[in-house]
C-alpha cells in the first residue's frame, strides 16, 4: 500500500513533537519539518535533544526551510498529510490552502481565534462540496465523567428531571485548569514570549475552551437541547487579567511583565440554556497544581458535580441539593447506569461515598499525552485510508465549536 508522507509546518509548537513518539507504519521515507528562513530552531531543536534523553527515535527528521512552506508542501508529488501546528493567526489561512490542494490537515487547536481570521476556512466548511480530511488535535479525551453525566442525563434520574418546555431551566458549568509551565512525558514544557501575544494568537480561552466545548455539545445533545441558537449568540468571555513574567512564568510587576488573562469565564447566550465555562491559568510555582476539568449540570431538583479526584486518582460524582433521605436510592440507580458502561467500565471499581459514588477506572483508560497524540494520529490516518470525509453534521459541529470559543464577544484587555 502507498504510504503518506507527514509534513510538519512550522512546528514550534511543542505538541508537534510529542505527535512522533509513534509513527504509523503508512508513514514512510523522512518527516519534513517545514519552517521560514528566518525561524529560530533553537528551541524545537531544545525539545528534540529531550525527547532523545527519553529514548524517542527522531531519526527520520528532517528540517526544509522556504518563504513560503505551504506552498513547498503542495509541490509533494506523493501524498502529502499536514501537521499543522504554527501560529494562531496563520492556521486558518494555512489549513485552507492546504485542503484546497486536497492535502489531508491535522491541526493543533485552536483552527481560528476570531471570525475574522476564521473566515474564509469556516466559510468554505460551510458551502463546499469537497471531501474535507481535517480534525484538529487534543479535543477527542476520554473523560468517564462527562459520558456518565450524558447517560445518567438521558436515563432520566428520579429526582432530577430536567424542566421541559418554554420555560426549560438547563444549566452547565465547566471549569478547567491549566498550567502554564508542566512536564509531559517527562520532558519539560515551558511557553514562549510569542504565546502571550494575544493580538496574535488569540486569547487562551481560545485554545483551552476548545477542550471543554466538545463535552459541553454531548451534554446540550443528550439533553435534546437546540444549540442552533449559539451560532447567532455565541455569548461573552469575561477575562481577569495579571501581569506575567515571560522568562519565569510568574507573577511580576517588573518592566518586562506583560497582561495576560489568568482567569476566564465564557457565559452562554439568552437561549433555554445558561451555560458557563471558566478556564484558570496558574503561573510556575514549586510545587504546580495539576491540572484538572470538572463538570456541574444543575437541574431542578439538584445538581451533578462530576471531578476528577487526583489524591485517588479516581472519579467522584457527587449529587448535591438533593434529600437526604432518599440519597441511598439514588446512589443505587448510579450503579445501575454505571453497568450499562460498555467496556472498559466493567472493570471500574465503585465505593459509594457520602454524597455519591466514587469511580476508580483501569490506568489504561488514562492516557497521557505522550499516548494520546499517537492514538488520534492513527484515527485520522485511519479515516483517511477509508474515505471517510467529514459529514454535513461533523462540519457543522465544528463551527459550532468555535463560534462558542472563537466568535465571543470578548470585554477588551
Amino acid at each position: 500500500m502507498e504510504g503518506w508522507t507527514l509534513h510538519l509546518v512550522e512546528p514550534s509548537h511543542f505538541h508537534a513533537a510529542l505527535l512522533l513518539q509513534r509513527l504509523d507504519s503508512r508513514i514512510i521515507g523522512h518527516i519534513l519539518i517545514h519552517a521560514g528562513t528566518n525561524w529560530n530552531e533553537a528551541p524545537f531543536l531544545q525539545s528534540l535533544h529531550c525527547l532523545e534523553t527519553c529514548n524517542w527515535d527522531l531519526g527520520r527528521l528532517k528540517i526544509a526551510r522556504s518563504q513560503d512552506p505551504i506552498a513547498e508542501l503542495l509541490r509533494d508529488h506523493g501524498r502529502p498529510l499536514a501537521l499543522l501546528a504554527c501560529e494562531n493567526s496563520l492556521k486558518a489561512d494555512w489549513a485552507l490552502r492546504l485542503l484546497l490542494g486536497n492535502v489531508p490537515v491535522l491541526c493543533d487547536k485552536p483552527l481560528w481565534i476570531n471570525a475574522t481570521t476564521g473566515k474564509g476556512l469556516s466559510d468554505f466548511l460551510r458551502i463546499t462540496n469537497q471531501d474535507i480530511f481535517l480534525d484538529d488535535c487534543m479535543t477527542e479525551r476520554f473523560e468517564p465523567v462527562f459520558e456518565l453525566q450524558k447517560l445518567l442525563l438521558t436515563e432520566k434520574l428520579p429526582g432530577f428531571e430536567i424542566r421541559s418546555g418554554p420555560n426549560a431551566r438547563v444549566r452547565f458549568h465547566l471549569g478547567n485548569t491549566h498550567n502554564l509551565a508542566k512536564t509531559v512525558a517527562g520532558v519539560p514544557v515551558g511557553r514562549e514570549r510569542a504565546f502571550f501575544q494575544i493580538e496574535r494568537n488569540g486569547d487562551p480561552f481560545s485554545d483551552v475552551g476548545v477542550h471543554l466545548v466538545d463535552h459541553y455539545l454531548r451534554l446540550m445533545t443528550a439533553l435534546g437541547i437546540s444549540t442552533t441558537y449559539l451560532d447567532r449568540n455565541p455569548g461573552k468571555v469575561e477575562s481577569d487579567c495579571k501581569t506575567i513574567d515571560p522568562q519565569s512564568l510568574s507573577l511580576n510587576s517588573g518592566t518586562n511583565a506583560i497582561p495576560f488573562p489568568i482567569k476566564q469565564i465564557w457565559q452562554g447566550g439568552n437561549g433555554p440554556s445558561m451555560s458557563k465555562i471558566d478556564t484558570e491559568w496558574l503561573p510556575a510555582e514549586d510545587q504546580p497544581t495539576p491540572e484538572n476539568q470538572s463538570a456541574i449540570v444543575h437541574g431542578e431538583c439538584g445538581s451533578l458535580a462530576a471531578t476528577f479526584d487526583i489524591p485517588t486518582n479516581s472519579m467522584v460524582l457527587d449529587l448535591v441539593g438533593l434529600p437526604v433521605g432518599e440519597r441511598f436510592n439514588w446512589i443505587r440507580i448510579l450503579r445501575e447506569n454505571i453497568a450499562k458502561f460498555p467496556e472498559p467500565w466493567p472493570h471500574t471499581k465503585m465505593e459509594e461515598t457520602r454524597f455519591g459514588i466514587r469511580m476508580i477506572p483501569p490506568q489504561s483508560t488514562r492516557l497521557a499525552h505522550s499516548a494520546r497524540f499517537p492514538k488520534l494520529f492513527v484515527q485520522f490516518l485511519n479515516r483517511i485510508q477509508q474515505n471517510r470525509p467529514l459529514s454535513l453534521f461533523e462540519r457543522q459541529k465544528l463551527l459550532l465549536k468555535y463560534a462558542i470559543t472563537a466568535n465571543s464577544n470578548r470585554q477588551p484587555y
